[in-house]
């Protein structure tokens, strides 16, 4: 089936026509101060009896739009955490144009938040936690906050949805950012800038089949207010190191802006013990690792509303980092030496406009661009002699547009949208060793076309069924060439996949949120991690590849149950062609292989409990999830028996007296093999202590406390042997003080040009 079959296919299969309603409500909800309100309940009632006739819910610009089959008397009901009710008698189709709703002031409200508990709510099958007045806000950041919302995994191994990895999103525009990248951004961002948090562990058609599940973190910027926050955080690991963050932000009726700049400087001393055995021969070797990093951080944030209709987003992100790295392994008849000098730059744009036709149709047309340059200088030496030179620069230009389209009406939601990525990547390698000079330069170009259409079907203000089908065209050429070989490999590969994705929503009688949810993804090969010709490591590994590895295919089914306190989730899949690397031994080196695997199955299960005690001022999150694989190749002989791989996570926080907080963070991962590595247990204990004096928050902080958050993992079979034990210089000691403040923006006036206030406000509406 090639990709036009498939995108008939996609156009014939959501063929959908709607009924005319006879009876419209639309409107746009705002607060007091201009505001917003996204998320609020709308409900259309029977005016005599007021039976619930239907229902809809205010979208993120707060419009909102009901559709009736019939004509008569109704009642309008409007409903929104933290204000009063809103009731109006219907007769007719209605533009009710802007509705101001009033703030209520419950005592319920505020027992619920002072108690601090994160809390979610579903919202047209995806989740949102809101976290301001939480202990969300005690966070040292918003990495470390993250760390507190159920559902989530915020830790080395970076974002994760009950286990699965996350695409980041800012204000619903997506950051391609990924590992030590993303953590540094959100280490960045202070909690009090963030507004809720939106959860999407099963993300329909519109994402690319790479994407396993969505974070959207929706900043603070209201209307007619301005924040501003410093933060600067320094501390000792084996050396001094410190990192400063200043924010800003402004809300307009019509505009509105986020802008953060942040600087570290991160000196480390990283360490590690090798055992390694060669058939007969086994080693040891200790190595020592200085690592200095200077990085900058800017990121700019802007929406502006060209009239009630359209709207244009732009995100701006820049990132430079130098660093140096002096690494040196020891045996006992073994020393080697080596320097690294990087300087790496990244620039991200996103550019994206939204037309509204009306308050239930709009079309989005975006753009994304990644610009990414790397030059790095290394050297090497083994004993003292057979110095190496090595010389990489490097060129990542990444370009996605997209266009989607959606409308709403009674039944639901039907989207579609095209994607196309360009991606392309030039390194130029040239090394030296004995004064032969060798040139392997690697060349890699990727296009990928995509299609999708998504029905979603809203059945009930509980229920709902979501159906999405994608086709994705991928094209790849890439060539590797090494002049001293006088060689060169190139490939071209081009493949379609149709891939689809089925989500059904509910709520039990005991009010208990329940998703099960059927996917087919694929994962495209990274043909970078094949180019046999690596450049200069710290470690003695060296790296090849299989030219004909082709795309992995992965079906899951998933299970989730959240309320209150508790959330769940089952999962179990298949991977046909998985992709992974192995350890092989060439002669006498170990080599990483990058191949396909025939089959993993895989079953996994979490269970998740928040709760606060003592009226609030104990708050615990407790976390522990499991993962089973099981690899199986006709080809491979040295896979072993898996075990299961177990996490539990822990966050506690008791509030010792007024603005005083003690936070505890821990997280262990018991030992486990997956079937080609042993992984051994690791924990982390984080402590932070933290006081808020008016508008200042000063945070003190021990992370890994006890010094046991090793990386140690094994690879054995009958020819070889090796092992790496790794402490990443995690264990700290420091301060963190931020200062922020918040007030109204106001406009200079001309005095002789001053209107009546009043006038102008009914202009506006």
């Amino acid at each position: 089936m090639n990709w036009l079959t498939n995108i008939i296919i996609i156009l014939l299969f959501f063929n959908t026509s709607f009924v005319a309603a006879q009876t419209q409500v639309s409107g746009r909800l705002f607060d007091a101060t201009e505001n917003s309100i996204p998320w609020a309940n709308v409900v259309l009632l029977d005016s005599v009896n007021q039976n619930v006739l239907t229902g809809t819910i205010s979208d993120t610009l707060g419009y909102f739009s009901l559709d009736y089959p019939q004509s008569g008397n109704f009642l309008l009901r409007i409903s929104s955490v933290g204000f009063e009710e809103y009731n109006r008698t219907i007769h007719s189709s209605v533009e009710l144009g802007d509705v101001v709703l009033t703030a209520s002031h419950s005592l319920d409200e505020i027992v619920l938040t002072s108690k601090g508990i994160i809390r979610l709510e579903k919202k047209m099958g995806v989740f949102v936690a809101h976290v301001e007045n939480t202990t969300f806000n005690n966070s040292a950041n918003v990495w470390d906050g993250l760390k507190q919302v159920p559902m989530l995994q915020a830790n080395d191994k970076g974002l994760k949805v009950n286990n699965k990895s996350a695409l980041l999103e800012i204000n619903d525009m997506q950051l391609q950012m990924t590992g030590e990248e993303l953590q540094n951004y959100l280490e960045s961002l202070g909690p009090n800038a963030v507004k809720n948090i939106e959860i999407n562990s099963n993300p329909n058609a519109s994402y690319g089949s790479e994407v396993d599940a969505v974070v959207n973190i929706i900043l603070k910027n209201q209307i007619n207010n301005y924040r501003m926050a410093l933060k600067t955080s320094n501390g000792y690991r084996s050396n001094y190191y410190s990192n400063e963050n200043i924010n800003f932000s402004l809300g307009r009726k019509k505009l509105k802006i986020y802008t953060n700049y942040s600087f570290k400087y991160l000196p480390t001393i990283n360490t590690s013990e090798i055992r390694q055995r060669i058939r007969d021969q086994e080693s040891l070797l200790d190595y020592t690792e200085n690592d200095a990093l200077k990085s900058h951080h800017l990121s700019f944030n802007l929406a502006y509303d060209l009239s009630k209709k359209d709207r244009i987003h732009f995100n701006h992100i820049f990132n430079s980092a130098d660093q140096i790295i002096n690494g040196e392994s020891k045996g006992a008849d073994f020393r080697r030496i080596i320097d690294i000098d990087s300087d790496t730059k990244t620039t991200q744009f996103t550019q994206e406009w939204k037309h509204s036709f009306n308050d239930s149709t709009f079309l989005k047309l975006g753009f994304y661009e990644v610009l990414k340059n790397a030059q790095t200088y290394n050297k090497a030496s083994v004993n003292d002699l057979n110095e190496e030179h090595q010389e990489v620069n490097s060129r990542i230009p990444l370009f996605i547009g997209f266009l989607d389209y959606a409308s709403s009406s009674e039944p639901g939601e039907l989207s579609m949208g095209l994607k196309y990525n360009s991606n392309k990547v030039r390194n130029d390698n040239i090394s030296s060793t004995n004064n032969q000079t060798i040139s392997s330069p690697f060349e890699y170009d990727e296009k990928l076309v995509s299609l999708y259409v998504n029905k979603a079907i809203y059945f009930t203000d509980t229920r709902s069924l979501d159906l999405g089908i994608r086709s994705e065209s991928t094209f790849v050429t890439y060539t590797f060439g090494n002049s001293s070989l006088n060689e060169v490999l190139s490939n071209k590969s081009k493949y379609t996949n149709m891939l689809f994705n089925v989500n059904y929503n509910w709520m039990s009688n005991n009010e208990w949120y329940k998703n099960l949810s059927f996917r087919k993804q694929i994962t495209r090969p990274n043909y970078s991690y094949l180019n046999p010709f690596k450049t200069i490591e710290s470690d003695v590994v060296l790296f090849k590849g299989d030219l004909d590895i082709i795309p992995e295919k992965h079906y899951s089914l998933s299970h989730e149950w959240y309320k209150d306190s508790w959330s769940l989730y089952t999962q179990i899949g298949l991977y046909n062609d998985f992709i992974s690397s192995i350890n092989e031994l060439d002669d006498t080196l170990i080599t990483q292989t990058y191949k396909n695997f025939d089959q993993v199955y895989y079953t996994g299960f979490g269970l998740d409990y928040s709760h606060a005690f003592f009226d609030g001022r104990w708050r615990t999150r407790n976390a522990i999830s499991m993962a089973y694989f099981k690899i199986e190749d006709a080809g491979y002989e040295a896979l072993k028996i898996s075990t299961p791989a177990f996490n539990f996570q822990s966050y506690q926080n008791i509030n010792l007296a007024k603005q005083l907080d003690l936070t505890l963070n821990y997280a262990l991962d018991p030992a486990f093999n997956d079937g080609l590595m042993t992984y051994f247990a690791t924990q982390k204990l984080d402590i932070y202590v933290s006081k808020k004096i008016n508008d200042f928050k000063l945070i003190f902080f021990i992370r890994d406390v006890f010094k046991t958050s090793y990386s140690s993992n094994e690879i054995s079979t009958s020819d070889f042997l090796y092992r790496s034990n790794y402490y990443s210089d995690v264990h700290s000691v420091g301060i963190s003080l931020r200062w922020s403040i918040k007030g109204k923006a106001y406009e200079s006036v001309d005095l002789e040009t001053l209107e009546d206030p009043a006038i102008n406000r009914l202009e506006n509406r």
